[in-house]
């Protein structure tokens, strides 16, 4: 029972990740979170936020090879109807590249994935007639010793599993507070994606196609670094962050004024600049955001290359705007004289994104209160803390690190089991708005408030 079903999961395993080939449940559970209602997809993400999707791809993952479980299990009763094994594999085959593929949006035999048709179905039907060859092991498989090691395996992954899951859910509902570093590590700056599992993009064969007005060009990674660059401070706040929400990190950018390469291939009457990545994803910004000095082409953060998950190569830093348009894993981008939609904006997502003024208590105790504070590209001109039913009071600011930068923010006060509120004022004047509003669909807002301790 345990052996086919292993070997297929060990082979896929290593076609999805060594040989580029495609994994069914990451595309069954990425199609999930693209058809389902925006407000179903919310809920999931305000309660268990990165967690939901990572719990969406591991289900997924278990009902598909489960499947292979009952049909190994069950073989014995499908053999007169299929006759040979290999037969069966070649229909559980075509059953992927007819049906599965196309359901999960990949057009037939995988003609739509950034691997093209080829490689995908050839790696399919491989992996299917390895499946089919060891369903042919009938007294290999009816060994007691093989069932006790299948039972094992399974026990050792379940445990394994369920350590990681108490480990996840650890790191995400249960870390403890602290007041947030000046600059976020690169290993705690929060990411979300639309993904169920995030693309990693080998440097080799990747480059990134410019089409403009007057001419079309691409560079290669390595040519990027030998252009002029620039290295600034950025903040980046998730549109589905919760007022007070942890999706929200300053880093140090490094690369491309996006300007540069516009300028090299004209921009004309442009409208938008749209911009495509390796796993699909698409969207765009206003040509004048994209003019904007501190529009940036990043493939540094933090002083090191780009990790897979933040967007390696390459990903774009557009001062103003909310995460999901500071698109990742960037491929292309092209101008175009006409509005622009992407993935988001197709769901009833903002299409400008401003970022709303926000502000976060990190601590609140032992006579000290501290946080965050955050305006987008209109700066942070003061924060006021407001302890019980107190007057507000002026808290302390450190100097901010870039004008597209968060404020770290202090005042020390009695908050020992007293409610502790928190606003910022721009620096146009214009306080943090006050009205609850939730994420969808142009961002959260309303004061973030907890209790001293």
């Amino acid at each position: 029972m345990w052996v086919a079903p292993l070997i297929y999961f060990v082979v896929t395993m290593l076609l999805w990740k060594i040989g580029g080939g495609i994994f069914m449940p990451e595309l069954l559970a990425n199609r999930m979170f693209e058809i389902f209602p925006v407000s179903f997809i919310e809920f999931a993400v305000q309660l268990l936020g990165p967690l939901a999707k990572e719990l969406a791809f591991y289900g997924i993952t278990i009902v598909y090879f489960g499947a292979y479980v009952v049909f190994a299990r069950s073989w014995d009763r499908i053999r007169p109807y299929l006759g040979n094994a290999f037969y069966a594999g070649f229909a559980i085959w075509g059953i992927h590249v007819l049906i599965l593929i196309p359901a999960a949006g990949q057009g037939v035999f995988a003609s739509k994935s950034p691997q093209g048709a080829l490689t995908p179905s050839l790696m399919l039907f491989a992996s299917h007639w390895i499946f089919a060859r060891s369903l042919q092991f009938r007294g290999f498989q009816a060994q007691p010793a093989v069932t006790k090691t299948g039972r094992r395996i399974f026990i050792v992954a379940a445990s394994v599993a369920a350590v990681a899951a108490l480990v996840r859910g650890y790191q995400v509902f249960f870390k403890p507070k602290k007041w947030s570093d000046e600059v976020t590590p690169t290993e705690d700056f929060y990411r979300v994606s639309k993904n169920a599992v995030d693309p990693v993009v080998p440097e080799a064969g990747w480059k990134l196609d410019v089409r403009g007005v007057n001419a079309t060009t691409s560079y290669t990674l390595a040519q990027l670094r030998d252009l002029p660059s620039m290295s600034m401070f950025a903040t980046l706040a998730c549109i589905s962050n919760p007022v007070g929400g942890d999706w929200m990190g300053n880093a140090r950018w490094t690369g491309v004024p996006l300007v540069t390469l516009l300028q090299k291939v004209g921009v004309g009457k442009t409208r938008d600049v749209v911009f495509r990545a390796a796993d699909g994803y698409s969207d765009s910004i206003p040509i004048d955001r994209g003019a904007h000095p501190l529009c940036l082409l990043a493939y540094e953060m933090n002083g090191a290359p780009l990790t897979s998950g933040h967007g390696f190569p390459l990903r774009l830093i557009v001062p103003g705007i909310y995460g999901m348009k500071n698109v990742k894993w960037i491929t292309s981008l092209e101008l175009v004289e006409t509005d622009y939609r992407g993935f988001w904006q197709l769901r009833g997502w903002d299409d400008g994104a401003p970022y709303k003024l926000m502000s976060r208590i990190d601590i609140a105790k032992d006579g000290f209160v501290a946080g965050v504070a955050f305006g987008g590209d209109r700066g942070v001109d003061s924060v006021q803390v407001r302890i019980g039913d107190q007057p507000w009071r002026e808290a302390e600011l450190r100097p901010a690190l870039s004008p597209i930068s968060w404020v770290l923010w202090s005042l020390k006060a009695d908050v020992k089991g007293k409610g502790v509120m928190v606003r910022m004022k721009a620096r146009d004047g214009e306080y943090q708005g006050a009205q609850p509003m939730t994420p969808f669909p142009e961002g959260s807002s309303g004061l973030h408030t907890v209790t001293g301790s």
